[in-house]
C-alpha cells in the first residue's frame, strides 16, 4: 500500500528570489497527497513543497475542471489584439508559449496576427500547421504570450529568461494573490489542489523580483495580466478600456460550471480506490455568477 506523503515543515528557498520561506498551511493535493505551502518572507511568493506529483497531475495536460478555457482564450485574444495595436503596430512575429490545444493561436491567426504555437506537453489540435520550436528561429519574436503558464512552473525564473532570450516582450497571465492572508486551501479558489497543477502563486513584489532576476521591465494590471520586456514599453499596456457588452439579460455560466466540475472531481476522489464508478446526482450551484470583463480588441483586416 502506498504510504501517504506528509507535508514538509522544512524551510525552503523561494523559487523567485531565493530567500527563505516559512510554512503557511497544508492541503490535500490530487485527493491523496498531503502537501505543504510555503510563503516567502521577502517577496510574498507562495509555493508548494517540491512537486513530486506532477507526472500524475499531468496525465491529462488540461485539467477537467478548466471550464473557462474557451472564454479565457476569447478574452486573451481581445487583450492581446489591443496591446499589439496600441504598442506594437509594426510587429509581425508572435508566439504562444505553452499554448495547449492551439485555440489562442487559431483565434489570433483568424484576426490576422501571425501567431505560432509551442507546447511540447499538449497536442496542438487547432493550429497543427503552425507549431514551432522557438529556439530554431534566427530572429526574435516581437511578442510571446504565456497564458496560465507561470503558476505551473517549478522554475519560473529559468522559463522567463528563456522566453526573453527569443522574444522582445512576454505577455502572460497568472492571478495575483488576494489582499487577505491565505491560511488554508479553502481561502482562495486559484490554489485548486485537487488538480495538482498549480505550484506557485505570485504577488506584485514577486513579479518585480522576477523581472529583476531576468533583467527585464515589468508592467502589471495588478490582477492577472503582466508583461516582461527587454526594453521599457512606451506606455501602460493595460490602460482601461470599456468592456465588450453582453447580450441583454444574460450572465456567464462559467462560475457555476466551475463549481459543478469541482464537485464532480471531489466526488471521484472520495471514491475508494478500485470502486466502480456510479452515476451521481449532482446538486447544481446557483447560476447567479458575475460576468467576466473582457477587453475589446481590433482585429486586422486580412486573416492569415
Amino acid at each position: 500500500m502506498e504510504e501517504p506523503h506528509v507535508a514538509s515543515p522544512k524551510t525552503a528557498r523561494c523559487r523567485i528570489c531565493d530567500e527563505a520561506t516559512s510554512p503557511s498551511f497544508d492541503a490535500l493535493v490530487l485527493g491523496r497527497h498531503r502537501v505543504g505551502y510555503h510563503t516567502c518572507g521577502s517577496c510574498g511568493f507562495l509555493q508548494t513543497d517540491e512537486p513530486f506529483w506532477l507526472k500524475e497531475a499531468y496525465a491529462a495536460p488540461i485539467a477537467s475542471v478548466d471550464v473557462g478555457l474557451l472564454s479565457r482564450n476569447a478574452a486573451n485574444a481581445d487583450a492581446t489584439s489591443l496591446l499589439i495595436d496600441r504598442l506594437l503596430p509594426q510587429a509581425e512575429r508572435f508566439l504562444d508559449h505553452g499554448g495547449g490545444y492551439g485555440i489562442f493561436t487559431r483565434m489570433m491567426r483568424d484576426r490576422g496576427y501571425a501567431f505560432l504555437h509551442h507546447d511540447p506537453h499538449c497536442e496542438n489540435l487547432f493550429a497543427p500547421q503552425h507549431g514551432c520550436q522557438p529556439q530554431a528561429f534566427d530572429r526574435a519574436f516581437d511578442l510571446t504570450t504565456a497564458w496560465e503558464v507561470f503558476e505551473h512552473l517549478v522554475d519560473p525564473v529559468a522559463t522567463a529568461r528563456e522566453v526573453l532570450g527569443f522574444s522582445r516582450v512576454l505577455l502572460f497571465s497568472t492571478v495575483l494573490q488576494p489582499a487577505a492572508e491565505i491560511r488554508s486551501a479553502e481561502d482562495w479558489w486559484y490554489l485548486v489542489p485537487e488538480t495538482g497543477q498549480h505550484v506557485g502563486f505570485y504577488t506584485v513584489d514577486a513579479l518585480h523580483r522576477l523581472a529583476e532576476r531576468c533583467g527585464a521591465c515589468l508592467r502589471s494590471d495588478g490582477t492577472n495580466l503582466h508583461t516582461l520586456s527587454r526594453e521599457p514599453l512606451p506606455r501602460d499596456p493595460f490602460a482601461s478600456a470599456p468592456p465588450t457588452p453582453r447580450g441583454p439579460g444574460r450572465r456567464s455560466l462559467l462560475d457555476a460550471d466551475f463549481a459543478d466540475a469541482m464537485t464532480r472531481l471531489r466526488l471521484r476522489q472520495a471514491e475508494p480506490i478500485g470502486a466502480a464508478t456510479k452515476p451521481r446526482q449532482i446538486t447544481r450551484p446557483s447560476r447567479e455568477a458575475p460576468s467576466a470583463k473582457r477587453l475589446p480588441g481590433a482585429g486586422r483586416s486580412a486573416p492569415a
